[in-house]
């Protein structure tokens, strides 16, 4: 698509004219997406609606990939891809990143962990593929 004009609405997209239609398009480019891989077991239930929060390890990796070093704050996602597994086919979801903070882990939605861990809150699901 050739775009020959733009106009912002200010809700992350834009409205592109293009042989005299406006065309809606949504603003990718600037979208900050965390890509985590899933077992099967909270990859369904993340699906379903039915786990709403999704938990990683306080680990130095968790750390850098979570939080931005040079604000002190955390990196805000707008989206997190969820993969069931490492093959180019494996199905995926996209859902709607509600924030990180660290706490206690639900046990049923954790293999039942015990301490404190991330939390990543979970919104709605925007995106499956290959489910």
């Amino acid at each position: 698509m050739i775009v020959c004009a733009g106009v912002s609405d200010g809700n992350n997209a834009k409205y592109v004219l293009n042989a005299g239609f406006y065309y809606y398009v949504l603003k990718i480019v600037n979208m900050k997406v965390l890509h985590l891989t899933l077992k099967k077991k909270w990859f369904d239930m993340i699906l379903s609606g039915e786990k709403k929060e999704e938990y990683r390890e306080i680990k130095p990796y968790w750390i850098k990939r979570l939080c931005d070093h040079s604000t002190g704050t955390w990196n805000q996602f707008e989206n997190i891809t969820f993969r069931n597994g490492y093959s180019a086919t494996a199905p995926t979801i996209t859902i709607e990143c509600k924030g990180v903070r660290v706490g206690k882990p639900i046990p049923e939605w954790s293999d039942n962990w015990l301490g404190t861990v991330f939390i990543i809150k979970l919104g709605q699901v925007l995106q499956s593929a290959g489910n």
